[in-house]
């Protein structure tokens, strides 16, 4: 519980980027709980790694988004 807790400090200087690392646990959390829906309800079995490979598409585009979305005048990090 602790490390959820501290999760959501600043790693960098970046508003934008502090705002995607604040979204990973829910990533992760969504991403278990399809898996699970779908070994229970549809009887199909996916691997630790598929996991992680959606969580990884999901924050690429959330990063892609907001990085779209900054203004002119702020440095990309």
């Amino acid at each position: 519980m602790r490390i959820l807790k501290n999760w959501r400090k600043n790693f960098s200087a970046n508003e934008k980027s502090n705002k995607a690392w604040a979204l990973v646990p829910g990533f992760i959390i969504w991403d278990v709980w399809k898996e699970r829906k779908n070994r229970i309800f549809k009887n199909k079995i996916g691997s630790p790694q598929s996991i992680m490979t959606q969580t990884v598409r999901q924050l690429k585009e959330t990063i892609g988004i907001l990085l779209k979305n900054l203004p002119d005048n702020q440095p990309q990090d």
